[in-house]
Order: structure tokens, then sequence, then C-alpha cells
């Protein structure tokens, strides 16, 4: 409750939710406020259907579990972007098996670098801000993640993959055409005049770590390295 709800532009507010009977509520809303959930995903991996390697990582196309969690929402102001607060949600998990890229990086982990992790997470940011390009489908057709460790084996990884059961073949075109999609992303980056990461090239929307922890040379390095 209290959540907002965008309709043909429209704002509406979460009124009640019934979860038993799969119900919404919604009235029209005048709120200086836009809001977006927080989710935790969980990813398993339970088949390697393809790899290649790369000069410092690896590309892989596997078959995955996926537990999306929504722990939440963030309200966040519509003028300047402010997080006003984070509400708390209890709601069950939602498993699904499906098909996802894997993008493991032979960079030594260095969890309280900052640099690091800004390089890691800009990396899940510029893949996944072109993925839908290359695979000719929706941003919402997706879902991503990023690890500082992630194991088998035990490195930073990246995943795109496709957000429904059994999949649906996106993450089998972005493999298919990973030369294509490395660059698209790099040129993203490269392309942007600016500094530290924008709306233009960096940022996403529905980032759940609001925007944090992104260093755009960092990640600029290390397509680099995937591309070469």
């Amino acid at each position: 409750v209290g959540a907002i709800y965008l309709h043909r532009g429209e704002p509406f507010i979460v009124v009640a939710f019934d979860e038993a009977r799969g119900r919404v509520h919604l009235e029209p809303s005048r709120a200086d406020y836009t809001t977006s959930p927080v989710i935790q995903t969980t990813l398993s991996p339970t088949t390697q259907i393809g790899e290649v390697d790369r000069p410092q990582g690896q590309l892989s196309l596997l078959g995955l579990e996926v537990t999306e969690q929504v722990t939440g929402f963030r309200r966040k102001a519509i003028r300047g972007g402010d997080t006003l607060g984070i509400e708390d949600l209890d709601l069950p998990p939602i498993r699904f098996n499906t098909v996802g890229v894997r993008l493991t990086l032979h960079l030594r982990a260095e969890p309280d670098n900052e640099r690091f992790l800004g390089a890691v997470h800009g990396l899940e940011h510029a893949v996944t801000s072109v993925a839908p390009l290359v695979a000719g489908c929706d941003r919402s057709d997706l879902g991503s993640a990023w690890f500082a460790l992630f194991p088998n084996p035990l490195h930073p990884s990246v995943f795109v993959f496709d957000k429904t059961q059994g999949g649906m073949g996106l993450a089998a075109a972005l493999y298919e055409r990973r030369d294509e999609w490395l660059t698209m992303a790099l040129e993203l980056l490269t392309g942007c005049p600016c500094a530290d990461g924008c709306p233009r090239c960096l940022f996403l929307a529905l980032c759940p770590d609001s925007n944090r922890l992104l260093d755009k040379d960092a990640a600029v390095a290390v397509l680099r390295m995937l591309v070469a």
C-alpha cells in the first residue's frame, strides 16, 4: 500500500492488496513522488549450454533458476529524484527456470573497493541497456543481476536472463551476437560526453541500487577487455 503505478502516464496509488485473490486496488493520485521496487535476485545455474573464452573472462549461456524477492519499494521525489524513504514489504518469492548469459570477469575481487564494484555494476548497466536492441525485445522482457563474487568459478559476474519460464530465446540471441552486443555496450559509454555516467548512458530507471556504486571509466575498461 502506498506504491505508485503509472498507467498511460497517469499516477495511481495502491490503496489495498488482496494477496489471496491476486488483486490490487488503485485510486488516482496527486502524490509528489514515484516508487520503484526493491528486489533481491538469487540465481542458481542448472545447465551449461555454451561457453566462449575472452582474454579476461568468459561468456556462458546457462540454464538458470531465478528467485526474485520484492522486499519493499523506494519512494523518490518527482522533483530532484531524492529518495524519500523505503517501505518494507513481506511478499512471497517468485521462482522460475529460464535461460541467461553469464559474463565472468577474471578480475581480482575487491569487495571493499568502490572502483571495482563500480566496474562490475557499470558493466551490468551497459550490457542491459543495449540488450533489447540486440535481442529485439522490450526492456521488461529481460532481467539482470551483478555479483562482486559468484561461485563456480568464484569470480565477479554479470547475468542477463529471460524473464519468462523456460526462456524465449532472448539470452540465446545475446550469446550468439555477443561481439555486437559488447561492442554496442562499449560504444554507449564511450560515445556519451558525460564524465561520470548519466541517464543517457549508464543510469537505469529501475536500478535496485538507485544508480549508486557506478564507475563509468572502470566499466569502459572492463568492456574493452571483453571486446578485445
